[in-house]
Formats: structure tokens, C-alpha cells, sequence
């Protein structure tokens, strides 16, 4: 468990003031000790390095050398909890990683990162988490293309409750929210707020399946609208799902994972931004051996666009990514992602804008003792589409990185 948090720092959302995450990292140490904080407190530091051959993500990209290449170098340091509390479970992360450029230094920068969930249960029959999440990180240059530093800030906290009325049936809630906002002035009107509940129904099979429904409703609200004189453009918007869920462990070796449904998107501004129709998300795992892990992928999602003119697209791809463990010390992965989006709508109901995205990854990590980590990857993204909305690039980085576990 603690080795997948690790993997997952870089996407960990954010909370500030008097959030979950606090009181959850104040439980762990007001909380009897039912063991040592050695046994259960794991710190960690990293060092990486990332060779950028179009860091901005522009169209005019001039090879290795280019005038948009970069060298970054990234010290990390962190720690890692879980916990057992009584019947409870507190697994916890936090980390600040130093990012330094070769080139443009006037984006270095300190990201902080930090989660908390603790799993709670009460009695046989209620269950659920609490959690909180905290991240600052130098926002991408996939559709913003300035070279002025501008930092994302994310934190957010939610609850989970799970019912369990009958040994074949479970009730579910959960109720969320989340804020983004960024320190460059000129994209403060991309700062949002999401409040999201939903309520559901499973049905739990005896094989370890599970089928069922839900209904959610997401509301996103964006405190520093564009102003046009006397126009205020609102984005915000109301977004409510009915999705069929469906968990089937097929045999021990493929696993099937879809949620999806009937979507509809409304906004408090121009009707053209509004959308409905069907998404959802299929992921399918398949162990053909021991060592070999495949992972297909298929969606259909509207999701936050940060660049401009438009607030969200309509997103639309597939993914297949491949773990092989060659050694007990040598792992290689492997992965390809097409994505493409769609804006149509969004400004003029006439319009038909899109683009796509064409990533492939592949790393090898190496582990000459339990404690340490060593790891090479190479990435090629490439981005095809022209609009206001969009710029076609394409880009290569290599990485190498080490990291020690105490």
C-alpha cells in the first residue's frame, strides 16, 4: 500500500485551515499508540532528472536543442503513514519536491503535496472514509503556452458512508468538495469551486462482484469571472448523472470495472455551453501470467479544460498500459493513450472544434535493495488541431530517477 502512494504523489489533489486533512493527521498522533511510529512511519527522498525538448508545448518546436528544451532537476522528500487506529485505518502522505530549470529558472519552484484518508467502520453494518487532500504544483503548459511561473493550487475533502441493510445489499453517499485556483493573475478567471453529493444502490455477489446505481449531482462555481465592461462571463454550472455501476471480478486473472450513464450539463450562461448525452469509463485488467499485468482503458467524460475560451470538453479515448516484472529487482512499463476533445458548442453552437492527443511511455525501474529505487523513462506526446481553443506540438522527455526509502 505504501509503495502504490509513492507511485501516486504527482496527482494528489488539496485542503487548507481547519480541513479533514487536519483533523485526520491530529487523530494520528492524539490516538493511543497501538504501535510503534517506526512500524507504521515511513520517510522517503528522491532525486530526478527530466530532459524537455518542448517544455511550453509550442507548434514551433526546434529539436533537442531548441529553443523551447529544458533540464530539470527534482529533489523530493516525504513521508508516508498507515496506521491502524482500533478498527479504523489511517493511511497518510505528504511531500515537498524543489524544482529547479536549467534554462527558464524563473519557474523554479517548491510543490507541496499532502493526503489523508482514514478508513472508519462502526459496528457490522456502517462504513465508509474521511479524507482530505492539499497540492501546489506548477500548472501545465499543455494549453496554456506562457513561460511566466504559475502555480495550481488544488485541495479538497470528502466523506463516504456505506450501509450495509442486508449481506447482499449496501445504501451509498458521498459528499465532496473541491478548489482550484492559480497564481498568475491573467488565468485567475479558471479558479472554480466544485461541490459534488451522490447516493447509490449495490447489489454485492457472493464472488466479490457488485452491480449498482447511482445518482450525483456536480456544481462548479468560478469566484474571478472574465469581465467585458459590463459583462460578467459565468461559467458556472450544474452537471447531474444517472450511472449504472458495475464491478466483475470475472476470474482471478480479468477483472472488469464500468461506470457510466446518461449525463446532462447546464450552465447559467449561454445555453450553447449546455450538454448532455452518455459518458462513462471501462477499464479492463487482465494477469495473463504471474508477471505480466495488462490494463485497457476506454472513456467517454466531460472534463475541466484550463486554457481559453472554454471551460470544459468533452473528452473522448482509449489507453492500454502493460507491467511486466522481468526480476525479483527489474520491472519495464509500457504505455499508449489516445485522447481526442471536443469543444463544439461551447462558444457557438455552430462550431466544430476539436483536437487530439497521441502519448506513448516506457520506463524500467530497477531495485538493487528493498530501499531503493532506481528509474529511466522516455515520453512522446504529440498533439494535433488548430483553434482558439487548441495548438498542435510535439514533444520528448527523458527521466532518471532514484529514490530511498528509511
Amino acid at each position: 500500500m505504501l509503495s502504490s502512494l509513492r507511485k501516486n504523489f504527482d496527482s494528489l489533489p488539496v485542503v487548507r485551515h481547519c480541513s479533514p486533512l487536519a483533523l485526520l493527521l491530529g487523530s494520528l498522533f492524539s490516538a493511543p499508540a497501538t504501535a510503534a511510529l517506526s512500524d507504521t512511519l515511513q520517510p522517503f527522498v528522491g532525486i530526478s532528472y527530466v530532459h524537455d525538448d518542448n517544455l511550453f508545448r509550442v507548434p514551433d518546436r526546434q529539436g533537442p536543442g531548441g529553443p523551447e528544451s529544458d533540464n530539470t532537476k527534482m529533489l523530493v522528500a516525504g513521508l508516508a503513514v498507515e496506521r491502524p487506529i482500533g478498527r479504523q485505518t489511517l493511511i497518510a502522505s505528504a511531500k515537498v519536491t524543489r524544482v529547479d530549470f536549467s534554462r527558464f529558472d524563473q519557474l523554479n519552484y517548491v510543490g507541496k503535496d499532502a493526503n489523508a484518508t482514514l478508513n472508519w467502520q462502526l459496528g457490522n453494518h456502517f462504513e465508509g472514509a474521511l479524507g482530505g487532500t492539499y497540492n501546489e504544483t506548477l500548472s501545465s503548459f499543455s494549453d496554456f503556452h506562457s513561460t511566466e511561473k504559475n502555480i495550481r493550487g488544488a485541495r479538497g475533502g470528502f466523506l463516504d458512508a456505506n450501509w450495509r441493510l442486508h449481506p447482499s445489499w449496501r445504501l451509498h453517499s458521498r459528499v465532496g468538495r473541491d478548489k482550484y485556483d492559480y497564481s498568475l493573475a491573467s488565468q485567475s478567471y479558471l479558479d472554480r469551486n466544485e461541490n459534488r453529493g451522490e447516493l447509490g444502490i449495490d447489489y454485492l455477489a457472493a464472488s466479490g462482484s457488485t452491480i449498482g446505481l447511482l445518482v450525483r449531482r456536480l456544481k462548479g462555481s468560478y469566484p474571478h469571472p472574465l469581465r467585458f465592461g459590463p459583462f460578467v462571463d459565468d461559467e458556472s454550472f450544474k452537471q447531474d448523472d444517472v450511472q449504472l455501476k458495475v464491478y466483475w471480478n470475472y476470474s482471478a486473472a480479468t477483472q472488469l470495472r464500468f461506470q457510466g450513464g446518461r449525463s446532462k450539463r447546464s450552465h447559467t450562461l449561454f445555453s450553447q455551453r449546455d450538454s448532455s448525452g452518455v459518458q462513462g469509463r471501462l477499464d479492463v485488467t487482465w494477469l495473463p501470467t504471474a508477471g505480466v499485468r495488462l490494463v485497457g482503458s476506454g472513456w467517454r467524460e466531460f472534463q475541466p479544460f484550463e486554457g481559453n475560451n472554454a471551460s470544459y470538453s468533452l473528452s473522448k479515448g482509449t489507453s492500454l498500459a502493460a507491467t511486466w516484472v522481468n526480476t525479483s529487482k527489474i520491472s519495464t512499463q509500457a504505455s499508449l493513450r489516445y485522447a481526442k476533445r471536443e469543444f463544439a458548442g461551447l462558444i457557438n453552437a455552430t462550431a466544430n472544434v476539436q483536437d487530439s492527443t497521441r502519448t506513448a511511455t516506457l520506463g524500467v525501474n530497477y531495485a538493487p535493495l528493498r530501499s531503493v529505487q532506481l528509474g529511466a523513462s522516455l515520453n512522446h506526446d504529440a498533439r494535433s488541431g488548430q483553434s482558439a481553443f487548441t495548438t498542435p506540438y510535439r514533444s520528448n522527455s527523458v527521466s532518471l530517477s532514484a529514490n530511498v526509502q528509511f
